[in-house]
């Protein structure tokens, strides 16, 4: 599987190492010192696959490596998952050059901790959210209440939820989903939740629909790939064949 896809020609200049920030890049392109095919490149988000275009920078062509690189990191609760947040916990394992092109595969709520993958592979993470591929997510929840067999069921066979799309609320049904007790408190439940589907703060949803506070959410597994002992906060870069293997 390939990293190369069409992107920004910027963010190509700043992966080539050819500038250290994104400003540098701009500038280039601004000066009209950078091509595509012979042809000067004037706009600013143009874009382009860099295995099927040649891409000249003051006359020198651009010639990337393959620097495929994965992470798996262990977000901390109120961390909101944007690109620029992640990237903090990236910046002592790759060069500052190169930071732009990584990104998070997917996202995690403010609230829900555990496990996010990071990589400069663009197939991947378009391969893992893709529904068809029907990749699973396990996660360890923890509600306020005492959960019983027929809430167990109802978890299991699918539940309604409220979905917003395009500023509208709609109506969904969940599918299956694996559903295991794995302990309960005094007035509380910790259950693992297992789906092959991702919408949009789902788990919580389903919860809510049968009327249960969540007290703690956290994502523990993308497939086989597992968060293990990385403690909250922790990112660990992981071998390419290993998180393949692991994810599908």
């Amino acid at each position: 599987m390939s990293r190369y896809r069409k992107r920004t020609i910027y963010q190509i200049i700043v992966e080539a190492g050819l500038v250290k920030s994104k400003k540098q890049a701009l500038d280039l392109v601004r000066n009209e010192k950078v091509a595509v095919n012979g042809l000067p490149i004037t706009s600013l988000h143009y874009q382009v696959n860099p295995r099927k275009s040649k891409i000249f920078v003051n006359n020198k062509e651009i010639k990337l490596e393959d620097k495929r690189r994965y992470f798996i990191f262990n977000k901390p609760k109120g961390l909101i998952t944007t690109k620029e947040n992640i990237l903090k916990f990236l910046k002592n394992h790759v060069k500052s050059e190169e930071l732009l092109a990584y990104y998070p595969v997917g996202r995690l709520d403010k609230d829900t901790t555990g496990l996010l993958i990071i990589t400069n592979d663009g197939r991947l993470g378009n391969k893992i959210l893709n529904p068809k591929q029907k990749i699973t997510k396990t996660y360890e929840v923890i509600v306020l209440g005492k959960v019983n067999d027929a809430d167990l069921d109802r978890l299991r066979t699918g539940v309604e939820i409220e979905l917003e799309e395009n500023s509208k609320i709609t109506k969904y049904k969940t599918q299956s989903a694996k559903i295991n007790i794995i302990g309960f408190g005094e007035n509380t439940a910790k259950i693992e939740v297992c789906i092959s589907e991702g919408k949009k703060r789902q788990v919580r949803r389903m919860f809510e629909a049968l009327n249960f506070k969540i007290l703690d959410l956290k994502r523990t597994k993308i497939g086989e790939l597992e968060l293990g002992d990385l403690n909250v906060g922790e990112i660990k870069e992981m071998p390419m064949q290993e998180l393949f293997k692991a994810v599908f």
